[in-house]
């Protein structure tokens, strides 16, 4: 039996809009960007956003915050996985305010 290689380095990702960047106060939530800092490195970061890359990108950018993430990507609307809706057993989903 072939035996998978697992990825053993967490990938997370993080949305921008009323997660890294709270609209309510015009701010960024600086407790997560505070954990973000402290595990680069160990961790591979990826934001995200419903209004697409351009826009996330363009957040990060000004915010300076660019060179903390591993990738930019639009918020995914199709997952594709040999394991089928499984894919989401090996995950966790926080919210984190």
């Amino acid at each position: 039996m072939e035996r998978r290689k697992v990825n053993h380095r967490p990938a997370v990702f993080i949305d921008v809009d009323g997660t890294l960047f709270l609209h309510k106060s015009k701010r960024i939530n600086k407790p997560l960007l505070a954990k973000i800092k402290e595990k680069q490195g160990v961790i591979d970061f990826v934001l995200w956003s419903a209004r697409g890359r351009k826009y996330a990108e363009t957040f990060a950018k000004t915010a300076g915050i660019d060179e903390l993430f591993f990738a930019i990507v639009p918020k995914p609307t199709c997952i594709i996985d040999d394991l089928g809706r499984n894919w989401s057993k090996n995950i966790t989903i926080n919210a984190f305010e």
